[in-house]
């Protein structure tokens, strides 16, 4: 059995690597769409994959904001269609697989039925805040299991014989409800959302920030990241180890509990793992605040930017000089100007970033990659140009042959006409003859009579004169 997890991720460098190197430990490849990290997320994984030679498949979006559920759903289709996987695990980051009662989850997941899909309940990790950097081996607490409603699923290829899959945003279910389902207790998905307070500032802040300037989403989604933005504002940034804590207790729960008792004892197993080594993950950064005003400078910028080509659209509109057509094709305009001025920006920044050299690397070996293959694309084009070249020859040569076949075909015909022909003449002759032959039978007949005559007697030849 071939065992698939497919995650979208986006500036995970403190967790991304626990995350590969736990889940590889039972299953046997990984596709994660990479959402362009403007941290070291990417770059870790490059080195996971190029260097270590891990089975994970890398691919990285677009820049222009993509729908989760297109994405998940085309991790889905990649991990399906390209790959045969036979059973589909859909992970963010911040989950990993366990079993409810410690071991490898690979038995249980390999002898899943076929015929329907599974719901995993979340089991949510509190943080170690007084370490420097994440590690699975230091998890100790989980938070009360009453307050962990929500369930990522688990997803065999079988479905798709004799179902449309569409999985739903989150992961959370599949959207065609005619398909079975079952609760699978004997797993869980080890969620840890906070893992520090300096990550879980960053992490809450911006998520918070890019939804609700996301005109397309509804911010009541992001319900949970807006209480710690609040909590942000309302204590001036002052925030406790003790306000985090609490915080992971609740988190994206909307169950009501105290918080005083919402917590137990449950290390994290990683008996089976072999691998685990941690040799990519920087350690916190000492400051939360520097990844907020990076984006929110950029947030802003964006937001002048499109206000600016707006405004220009208005004015032309106000003055008279479009009409509707003209105003879309404005629209369009405007916001393909601020997309060229977005990556320009996202240029500047890179070329200012830290890791400027290491980035220019990777974006020449993809160039070389490109490079390689436009040559075999080219190689392939001549051969796709000779073969329609004779595509071509070989069409005249058959268009030759149908109008000689029809030219045959004329002249067959005739001479079917002149057999026809002929044939009639054949009787006529044939009748002619039959006739001749009874006329001659009948002389005969008349001549055998006259010799056998008696009273006629020929003595003497008739001469004349």
């Amino acid at each position: 059995m071939k065992i698939f997890s497919i995650s979208r991720i986006k500036n995970e460098e403190d967790i991304i690597e626990s995350f590969v190197r736990y889940h590889l430990n039972f299953i046997d490849e990984m596709v994660i769409i990479e959402d362009y990290s403007n941290d070291e997320t990417y770059n870790i994984l490059k080195k996971l994959k190029d260097d270590e030679k891990l089975p994970i498949h890398i691919y990285r979006n677009s820049k222009k904001p993509i729908p989760q559920k297109e994405v998940i759903n085309n991790a889905f289709n990649i991990a399906l269609n390209d790959f045969n996987a036979d059973l589909i695990v859909p992970l963010d980051t911040d989950e990993f697989l366990v079993c409810k009662d410690g071991g490898n989850p690979r038995e249980i997941l390999e002898k899943l039925p076929q015929d329907k899909y599974y719901h995993v309940f979340w089991r949510t990790y509190l943080p170690s805040l007084d370490e420097k950097s994440f590690s699975l081996e230091r998890l100790e607490s989980i938070r009360d299991p009453l307050m962990d409603d929500r369930s990522k699923i688990i997803i065999p290829s079988g479905l798709t014989e004799k179902y449309e899959v569409t999985i739903t945003p989150g992961s959370h279910s599949i959207e065609n409800k005619d398909i079975p389902s079952e609760e699978l207790d004997e797993l869980r998905i080890a969620h840890i959302p906070i893992r520090n307070k300096i990550q879980c500032i960053s992490k809450e802040t911006i998520g918070w920030l890019n939804d609700i300037s996301d005109y397309y989403k509804d911010p009541k989604a992001s319900w949970h990241q807006n209480i710690m933005f609040r909590m942000l504002v309302e204590s001036e940034g002052d925030i406790s180890d003790e306000d985090i804590i609490n915080y992971a207790k609740e988190y994206s729960s909307r169950k009501s509990f105290d918080v005083d008792i919402a917590e137990k004892k449950h290390p994290f197993d990683t008996s089976f793992c072999k691998n685990m080594e941690l040799k990519y993950t920087p350690d916190y950064s000492e400051n939360s605040y520097s990844k907020i005003l990076e984006f929110s400078e950029d947030l802003a910028l964006n937001y002048g930017k499109a206000n600016q080509a707006l405004k220009d659209v208005n004015e032309d509109i106000l003055d008279g000089n479009l009409d509707k057509m003209d105003y879309l094709c404005a629209l369009e305009d405007a916001y393909t100007h601020v997309k060229k001025q977005l990556y320009l920006k996202e240029n500047q920044l890179i070329l200012r970033s830290k890791n400027y050299i290491g980035k220019i690397e990777l974006k020449n070996e993809k160039i070389a990659e490109l490079k390689e293959k436009a040559s075999e694309n080219k190689a392939l084009h001549n051969k796709i140009s000779k073969k329609n070249d004779r595509i071509v020859e070989l069409k005249d040569i058959v268009s030759q042959k149908n109008d000689r076949i029809v030219e045959l075909k004329d002249i067959v015909s005739q001479k079917n006409d002149r057999i026809v022909e002929l044939k009639g003449k054949i009787s006529e002759k044939n009748n002619a003859i039959i006739k001749l032959r009874e006329e001659n039978e009948k002389l005969k007949k008349l001549n055998n009579e006259m010799q056998n005559s008696t009273s006629w007697k020929v003595t003497k030849p008739f001469r004349r004169g």
